[in-house]
């Protein structure tokens, strides 16, 4: 378990993501097989001269699979092990296209915490992620509430008991 605690996070701390090794590349195939495996037949992700004669350099990676791919490269530094559940997703902006090849890193920024009124040892983070490609230029900004679970309250055999 590496995430963080509730009691860990504070609002304006950032992290960046991978914490380790280099950033997460997106192939054109792994494009592809997502659109197919979700029934996705948008010209637009898979077809470079259709995308071109739109103004774009090629074929855009499914914006789902961006978000997917930002959203999980937060995990093994950040909610890992710790995460009760995504109580939201407020706002998620493309703000330039992914292509197949681009490689993402990613910053997350707390912006608010409390306490959870639901659930004793709980409490209640927003976050701002901020993906990026190879070049630094944003490509999506993802606002997000999550429920973590507070260090002291429980041990990791007492909070299985009582979340399962």
């Amino acid at each position: 378990m590496s995430g963080k605690y509730y009691d860990e996070l504070r609002v304006g701390d950032r992290f960046f993501h991978p914490a380790k090794g280099s950033a997460r590349k997106i192939s054109k195939e792994e494009n592809l097989k997502f659109c197919k495996d979700w029934g996705n037949n948008q010209i637009l992700h898979y077809d470079d001269e259709f995308a071109r004669q739109l103004g774009f350099e090629g074929a855009i990676v499914n914006s789902l699979l961006t978000l997917t791919v930002v959203v999980n490269l937060t995990v093994d530094d950040l909610t890992d092990g710790t995460i009760v559940g995504n109580l939201s997703y407020d706002r998620i902006i493309h703000r330039r296209p992914v292509y197949g090849g681009d490689s993402l890193t990613v910053e997350t920024i707390i912006t608010d915490k409390k306490e959870s009124k639901s659930k004793r040892g709980c409490g209640i983070i927003k976050l701002t992620h901020i993906g990026r490609n190879q070049d630094g230029n944003i490509v999506i900004e993802i606002d997000r509430t999550i429920m973590f679970l507070k260090r002291e309250s429980f041990p990791v055999s007492e909070q299985i008991a009582i979340f399962s």
